[in-house]
């Protein structure tokens, strides 16, 4: 994780433990999906279309890390097993910064798929 050529808070280039393997989502949260889940959450009910760009099919804007925090918590809490990919989880999460970046990368160092 890392560059070489970066900025200085992307340096040095380190190695990271990663899980054998993770789930990350290749849709965006849309207008429509975040205002059914806040709908249901006391604390977000009054935020429920922070969206400048409206659109029910957009993506979702100007939700702060405590709101996503919150969006996910009730995922994990609400979703059933039965909708959830193979492997146990259950968990819905922001991405790590490393899993973000491998992610990114494909899974090499140099972003070049192998």
């Amino acid at each position: 994780m890392g560059s070489r050529d970066g900025e200085a808070d992307e340096k040095p280039v380190h190695r990271v433990v990663m899980p054998d393997y993770f789930y990350l989502g290749i849709d965006v949260v849309t207008q429509k999906q975040y205002a059914a889940v806040a709908q249901r959450i006391a604390k977000l009910k009054e935020r429920a279309d922070p969206s400048e760009i409206k659109g029910i099919h957009h993506p979702v804007e100007n939700v702060d890390w405590w709101e996503t925090d919150r969006f996910c918590q009730w995922l994990t809490q609400n979703i059933p097993a039965s909708q959830l990919p193979p492997g146990g989880f259950n968990l819905f999460c922001l991405p790590t910064e490393a899993e973000w970046e491998y992610a990114c990368r494909a899974g090499t160092a140099t972003g070049t798929p192998k």
